[in-house]
């Protein structure tokens, strides 16, 4: 018996922004936003950025994972705040093929 995929694991590997300016505009403000980051490392199935541990930071990357949740919802993201205000390490993670559409998508981020 066949056993089928749930839907949130079929979802393709596209972004919903179809308007080439607006996605140009995503991508510098993203790129703008993450040049804050502190360090990159990459994992499996995606990356890890760490940032400083300032409430405004946290403020800014979930607003950037909600609007991200919308237009690209085959991504996972974790935001994690290590203990005594260690960094805060955002871990943007998918399914096969997430780095490579992250590294075409955002070259000097994933060089």
């Amino acid at each position: 018996m066949a056993t089928s995929m749930p839907p949130y694991e079929q979802e393709p590997l596209a972004c919903r922004i179809q308007d080439p300016a607006q996605l140009r505009q995503r991508q510098t403000e993203v790129t703008t936003l993450f040049k804050g980051a502190t360090s990159t490392q990459e994992l499996t199935d995606g990356y890890a950025l760490s940032f400083p541990s300032e409430a405004g930071w946290a403020t800014k990357l979930l607003e950037f994972i909600l609007f991200e949740n919308e237009c690209c919802p085959f991504y996972t993201f974790e935001l994690i705040f290590e203990h005594q205000h260690g960094p805060l390490w955002l871990r943007w993670r998918g399914p096969e093929g997430t780095k490579d559409v992250l590294k075409s998508s955002f070259a000097e981020l994933f060089a």
